[in-house]
């Protein structure tokens, strides 16, 4: 206990004199004693531990276990399952490996922030050493600017102030005083005004000092010891897939056993029904499942980068939808780490001052302004504040009033100065004024009044009464309950220069001012969200109880002074008893790094999932400690982020709680991908095991389903892992951690989607069987030659239905609680994507197939070429035309280079890859030829839309390729794709007419008659004739090119995505194309096989070649305007300072007819119209409103509003008058033929 001992005390027992200092053979000594001073860590791990480490998971051993069997039932065949099985592993491993190799650097970091060198005094000399040599009795000289490399007694200080936010958080630096001395030894960090600590910088000042602890020893060597500790304990997600690896594992074992005894029982051979064990083993585990979860986080990390939050360990992204605590420091976290004056003071006038620039003072408050600033040396250059915090708060006002620093000193230059002086408490400086001179004083308001006699009182000077002092310390005494800093201010005028020490005599008193760190404008309303999602915000801070709770107050964290507890108060409190009341508390101030570890811990002791927000030294342990540890990215030590789960990139609270929302929904999104895979899974066990008990073969063997867990149902796995989520995820409280995946109605969804899917699949083997034979199902067996044939077409049949029963079963899982036309079917580009494709060339290539017109001249491949890379181009320029109307800055040529060079390059490197799979494997005999390019399309589409290109060109490229390819069973799969893309294009013109009305495309019919001619007789002719210009092609086969443009489904949903990002526009572009594409399919389509054979352009020769794309939507935002009125609450406000709810927006606003950009300092005026941006409402059921029109005489005719006395369950909404919407306030006047429209809803009372 350095603190409690006198300067002589300290150095008699370190045995050092304070003149001399340490011998050159006593520090010798004293080194192999202590050692070196510096921090020490545990080795790091090796990337082979860090990978053996990702192998240690219950899931993993049980996919390993798959890989074995595999291999001790098939033999050699089974090498290539038992291969991908471990390439799954592998996979996760790898994942596991990059995510986590960064995460240990948060000692590296504390070793970064020691000091390379010191000055210090040895044999009577003061010398410069290596910070690393410093042994305990070192006399360290400090000076402004030189960093602290040890633990330090002072023993003599001058002015001497340190930064110590590493330890405290807190950015005002501490007084230093060597004279201070306590015997209260439970006393904080930031209170221990005779040391100085390693890690610290010295701001202000000088002083000496006698080090006392080095190395691990110091407070921050403290830090590195917690940091060091092992605290890696499971996340709720981990501990949940640990559960199912084993409910799995031992499921599998049951199954096998029941499934075996049950044949024995039957009489079958042993040899038989061991396989058929092993196909219901393969069947009961989802072997993608671990490496999906991997790409579902992965994925998760990659959305939550682009909204300020970037994730360091995989697991935290799923930890963080279950937190319901969040610890938050105070300083630079809730609050913008930056003094600020709030409030100013001259006699009988207290002011509060706005952030607003260009404010105006009166005469008064000009002088208060004008002689902070002159007083003080900080500055504000180019954005970047230097110097002591609360000087640049005086600076920073001094510019709001146009006052501002450089040219006051250039007008008014100073020539003396008496600097700022601990005991004092007072700065004074001497400037050139007028001829003359004028002395200019600030500090501490009591010290001031007792050196004045005068004051400033409306630009007059007048006696200093006790009244008026009286006044003046009584506000000052408010703004201190206030938690606000109070600096006063005076000045006197002299004939000629004088000395400092008669400066502060006779002053003339003007005012104070009250300066904090003020809250974040964006915290109060995330603190809102955050309670209504069942959070509960937490302030942890170094700085004084008054000013936390202060802030906390403002900001609704606490209620009163009551909810807060200091360190001293904790260290009164045994654990046990702490952790039980820890949540009736919601401020803990003054607090010291292992304080705030074991406030974390009490929480989690009751069971909570915490997260700890913090940017310093001090907040490393306890971000390491919680269940989510958040860095600040800005503000943030290197140290604070090295502890981490999760770094802010804008050091914004409010990304929390965004982060928070993305982690409830990515947890929901891997509970459904695991159910949808445990839906699958069970309808492939009862499958088997049903065909089992009723002595079939078995309908699907262990590759077959091998397959469909690897391949097919991965892409709608991973699909639902993107799904955008649910916007009603945060009006929710945080789940239970204890809560199992199957709660909420899961397990029963995925009981009854299993059996669907089992009986579906059973179904479809049993029509396969009798179908293609005429012998009884019962006989048809694998070691029948007769039958094998019959059983290949059987299992094939089941196979195709078992997989697209899995890819549509999938729509159903996006939402537990509504279908998916409430949650709209294109809501999950990446899900469709993995289901359905089409093309505009589809139509084309129907109608030749329908009316069997095959072409000269390869003129179905030119058709295919134009219309297949039509949609990818237009999806590309579709998606640049929303960026530029939404106002995105851009780069259309970068953007356009990236589609068109990912698109093309990952559909080249995807066809080269399976053509030469495609060379060496069979895939017909398996069954699944199909399946495979199904597969093989989605992955393609993914990757290549993950890349950010153009997925849709990459599937066009692909199928071109592989079109052009010749490999077994071509045709099957030509005729495949040909089924699903009429099918395809069936239900998407189905989904499209749900969208329409009918009147509305008769009210744009004229407009979509003289477009479709536009299109189809001028520029569509015009564009292809220039096109083709470099190409040797007859006239006709031009014409039919320029003909065969028809408009399809694709183009209705590119005007979909652009409606909904839109909805300002007048013209009505939804139906106008709608219009379009029907007469374009009217037109077009059945005048096809007449203007082909007008041409003479049909060839029986050739074939028709096809592809496949598909479109996707978007969501529905809808515009509001409104205007600004004079007395409104939104008049002369900036728009940062107006809280809205997340989910509004200020689109634009429009000032005598100019449109202004809505940034955060624009200024609303009165008359200003406000476009606002919103999600779209949709009325489900239309009967709440009533219109009709107010007649001569009607009750209500010529009546105000205000006068109707309208009962509560009604409101008046609009009125039309003559076309006009005319809005209803109360003092709305109603005239005749008015339609009024009437809100009627249920009676609250």
């Amino acid at each position: 206990m350095w603190f409690t001992k006198s300067p002589k005390d300290v150095l008699k027992e370190l045995n050092v004199s304070e003149k001399t200092g340490l011998s050159t053979e006593e520090v010798k000594k004293r080194l192999e004693k202590y050692g070196p001073n510096k921090l020490k860590g545990k080795p790091k791990k090796s990337l082979l531990q860090l990978f053996l480490a990702q192998l240690q998971d219950m899931l993993i051993y049980v996919l390993i276990g798959a890989a074995v069997v595999n291999i001790i039932a098939h033999g050699k065949d089974g090498i290539a399952d038992a291969l991908i099985i471990l390439a799954v592993v592998l996979i996760n491993a790898i994942v596991g490996v990059v995510q986590e190799s960064k995460a240990e650097k948060a000692l590296e970091a504390l070793q970064q922030m020691t000091t390379p060198k010191s000055l210090v005094r040895r044999n009577g000399e003061v010398i410069e050493v290596n910070s690393e040599e410093l042994v305990p009795g070192d006399i360290l000289v400090i000076d402004a600017g030189r960093y602290i490399p040890a633990d330090v007694r002072l023993i003599e200080s001058a002015n001497l102030q340190i930064e110590e936010s590493a330890l405290t958080g807190e950015s005002v630096p501490s007084e230093k005083d060597a004279n201070f001395i306590t015997n209260d030894t439970k006393i904080p960090i930031g209170d221990k005004e005779n040391m100085a600590f390693m890690s610290t910088m010295a701001t202000y000042g000088r002083g000496e000092g006698v080090v006392v602890e080095t190395g691990m020893n110091t407070e921050i060597g403290k830090i590195a010891q917690i940091l060091d500790e092992d605290n890696n304990t499971l996340t709720p997600l981990q501990i949940k897939l640990e559960e199912l690896g084993k409910i799995l594992g031992y499921g599998a074992l049951a199954i096998c056993g029941i499934i075996f005894v049950i044949g024995l029982i039957q009489g079958r051979e042993a040899v038989e029904m061991f396989m058929t064990a092993i196909s219901l083993a393969v069947a009961a585990i989802p072997e993608g499942l671990v490496a999906i979860v991997a790409i579902v986080l992965s994925l998760g990390v990659k959305t939550m980068s682009r909204k300020n939050a970037i994730v360091r360990k995989l697991p935290a992204v799923e930890t963080l939808g279950a937190v319901n605590i969040v610890c938050s420091d105070k300083t630079g976290t809730l609050t913008q780490n930056k003094m600020t004056v709030v409030k100013t003071y001259t006699l009988d006038n207290l002011r509060d001052i706005s952030s607003q620039d260009g404010q105006k003072a009166n005469i008064d408050e000009t002088e208060l302004i004008r002689s902070f600033v002159l007083c003080s040396d900080a500055s504000v250059e180019n954005g970047q504040d230097i110097g002591d915090p609360t000087e640049v708060a005086l600076i920073v006002l001094g510019n709001k009033f146009d006052l501002e620093k450089n040219a006051l000193n250039a007008k008014y230059k100073r020539v003396s100065e008496n600097p700022f002086d601990s005991d004092r408490k007072l700065m004074s400086t001497l400037n050139e004024e007028g001829g003359k001179y004028r002395v200019h004083t600030k500090g501490a308001i009591d010290n001031i009044l007792t050196r004045a006699n005068k004051i400033l009182v409306n630009g007059e000077i007048l006696p200093l009464t006790e009244e008026a002092k009286n006044k003046i310390l009584k506000v000052a005494e408010e703004m201190s309950d206030d938690a606000l800093r109070v600096l006063g201010v005076a000045f006197k005028d002299v004939d000629s220069q004088i000395s400092p020490e008669e400066m502060e005599k006779d002053l003339v008193v003007v005012g104070i001012v009250g300066m904090i760190d003020p809250p974040r404008t964006e915290v109060k309303d995330s603190i809102v969200e955050a309670k209504n999602a069942g959070i509960t915000p937490i302030m942890i801070t170094g700085d004084h109880k008054n000013t936390a709770v202060a802030i906390a107050k403002e900001l609704g964290i606490a209620t009163d002074i009551s909810q807060s507890l200091t360190g001293a108060e904790i260290d009164e409190i045994p654990d046990d008893k702490f952790a039980k009341e820890v949540n009736k508390y919601r401020v803990f101030a003054r607090v010291s790094p292992e304080h705030k570890v074991k406030i974390v811990k009490a929480f989690k002791e009751q069971g909570n999932i915490v997260s700890m927000t913090g940017d310093g030294v001090n907040d490393a342990p306890s971000l390491k400690f919680a269940d989510i540890g958040v860095a600040m990215g800005i503000t943030g030590t290197d140290v604070s982020k090295g502890a981490s789960d999760m770094i802010l990139t804008d050091d914004n609270f409010t990304t929390i709680i965004h982060a928070i929302e993305e982690g409830r929904n990515i947890f929901n999104n891997i509970k459904k991908t695991i159910i949808f895979l445990l839906s699958c899974n069970l309808g492939e066990v009862l499958c088997v095991f049903i065909a089992t008990l009723f002595g079939w073969s078995i309908p699907l063997v262990a590759t077959q389903l091998l397959w469909v867990n690897l391949i097919t149902d991965t892409l709608p796995a991973i699909s639902l892992g993107m799904d955008p989520g649910d916007k009603e995820v945060m009006t929710r409280k945080p789940r239970d951690p204890k809560e199992s995946f199957f709660s909420e109605g899961a397990g029963m969804r995925s009981i009854v989607g299993g059996v669907l899917i089992g009986v579906l699949t059973l179904v479809a083997f049993y029509l396969g069987i009798i179908h293609s034979g005429t012998v009884p199902i019962s006989v048809v067996k694998d070691s029948n030659p007769a039958t094998r044939e019959i059983l290949t077409y059987g299992r094939t049949m089941a196979f195709i239905v078992l997989t697209f029963s899995q890819l549509f079963y999938s729509l159903s899982m996006r939402n537990s609680k509504k279908t998916i036309f409430e949650i709209g079917f294109f809501g999950n580009k990446f899900l469709i994507g993995s289901i359905i494709g089409s093309t505009d060339y589809a139509s084309v290539s129907n109608i030749l197939s329908s009316k069997n017109l095959n072409l000269k001249y390869n003129t179905a491949s030119l058709l295919e070429l134009e219309s297949g890379s039509n949609d990818p181009m237009a999806f590309t320029l579709t998606c640049i035309f929303l960026a530029l109307i939404k106002g995105e800055q851009i780069s259309i040529g970068i953007m356009l280079f990236f589609q068109i060079f990912w698109g093309i390059l990952i559909g080249v490197i995807v066809a080269y890859v399976v053509r030469k799979f495609m060379e060496y494997t069979d895939l017909q005999k398996s069954g699944f030829i199909t399946v495979f390019i199904i597969a093989v399309v989605l992955l393609s589409f993914s990757i290549s839309e993950l890349l950010n290109g153009n997925g849709y060109l990459t599937v066009y490229i692909l199928g071109l390729i592989l079109g052009n390819q010749v490999f077994i069973a071509k045709k099957e799969v030509t005729f495949f794709f040909d089924g699903v893309s009429n099918i395809m294009n069936i239900l998407l013109f189905f989904i499209l007419g749900l969208l329409a009305t009918p009147a509305h495309i008769l009210v744009n019919l004229f407009f979509a008659i003289v477009i479709a001619i536009v299109l189809i007789f001028i520029v569509r002719p015009i564009v292809v004739f220039g096109l083709m210009l470099p190409f040797d092609l007859k006239l006709n086969q031009k014409w039919l090119v320029s003909w065969g443009g028809l408009r399809g489904a694709a183009a209705i949903a590119f005007a979909i995505m652009v409606v909904n990002q839109y909805k300002s526009s007048p013209v009505d572009i939804f139906h106008i194309v709608f219009g379009v594409c029907l007469l374009s399919s009217l037109i077009q389509g059945s005048s096809m096989k007449w203007v082909t054979e007008k041409l003479h352009m049909i060839d029986p020769r050739n074939e028709v070649l096809r592809t496949f794309n598909y479109y996707v939507g978007k969501g529905n935002i809808t515009f509001v305007k409104s205007v600004v009125d004079e007395g409104g609450i939104l008049a002369h406000r900036q728009i940062k300072d107006i809280s809205l709810d997340k989910h509004l927006i200020i689109a634009k606003v429009i000032r005598d007819d100019k449109l202004l950009v809505p940034n955060g300092s624009l200024v609303l005026k009165p008359n200003d119209v406000i476009v606002w941006s919103g999600e779209e409402y949709f009325d489900p059921n239309g009967q709440d409103l009533i219109e009709f029109t107010v007649t001569e005489h009607h009750a209500w005719n010529h009546k105000y509003i205000r006068d109707l006395k309208l009962p509560d369950n009604k409101l008046i909404i609009s009125i039309n008058r003559n076309d006009e919407i005319i809005p209803a306030t109360g003092s709305t006047l109603i005239q005749t033929e008015d339609r009024i429209l009437l809100f009627k809803g249920k009676n609250t009372k």
